[in-house]
């Protein structure tokens, strides 16, 4: 199990809500990766903090928007305590150097956040039935925003369940996990396919072209209806 998937599961790993063999397979990554151990300990600690503020605990729902708030929440904490802690330890005598310090890591943090490239996707229609739809799956655009991005950069999708397809006068199967350079993609389920899952994610990361390095990545969250339709999870 890579990073990328381990930390998309990481915020409810820390509700709890991860259970059986994926929970000891994300453990047994925990014990050779500290980096991923580490966020998981602090998106935990961010979690614990939140739920004990009432109006928080009311309103907890693993929607993106949550799991961002979390997130967030974590990220704060962390920098809030690296900064203080590494400040006043070297210089105990200027406390206010070390608060102006803090609010500068803290202004400079949140312009970063403001120019850093993001990344949406953006599906065209909201729902698909291998059975009932017209078309041959939902197409998925990607759209880049703010920030500086290089000219060239590759898409690289991965779907936690179904297949990925492209469109160009014939159906063309590309696979689970792909790198392409164009921002459109179809996502697709094979009719005769059982489904075992309810809910799953498909994961999108944005990679310069010369270097391979991410830029930026995202999710897009699809569940199963009773119908048997394949829908965006707001």
């Amino acid at each position: 199990m890579n990073c990328y998937i381990v930390r998309s599961r990481l915020e409810k790993m820390a509700a709890g809500e991860i259970g059986g063999v994926l929970r000891s397979q994300i453990q047994e990554h925990f014990r050779s990766c500290p980096g991923c151990l580490k966020e998981y300990q602090a998106m935990k600690q961010a979690l614990e903090m939140m739920e004990q503020e009432p109006q928080e605990a009311e309103k907890r729902s693993f929607s993106p928007v949550w799991r961002q708030r979390i997130r967030q929440r974590a990220v704060r904490e962390e920098l809030r305590r690296r900064s203080f802690f590494s400040v006043f330890k070297a210089n105990t005598l200027v406390p206010a150097l070390g608060v102006l310090v803090v609010f500068a890591v803290l202004g400079v943090f949140s312009v970063l956040i403001r120019f850093t490239p993001k990344v949406v996707i953006k599906p065209s229609i909201e729902g698909y039935s291998p059975l009932m739809s017209s078309t041959i799956g939902i197409p998925l655009i990607a759209k880049l925003t703010g920030g500086k991005t290089p000219q060239k950069v590759v898409y690289h999708w991965t779907a936690e369940y179904g297949r990925f397809l492209s469109w160009g006068g014939e159906v063309t199967e590309l696979g689970t996990d792909i790198r392409i350079q164009e921002n459109e993609v179809y996502w697709s389920i094979d009719a005769k396919e059982i489904s075992e899952f309810t809910s799953f994610d498909i994961h999108l990361q944005v990679e310069a072209f010369k270097t391979g390095k991410t830029i930026t990545r995202t999710s897009l969250s699809l569940e199963k209806d009773e119908e048997g339709f394949f829908v965006v999870r707001k």
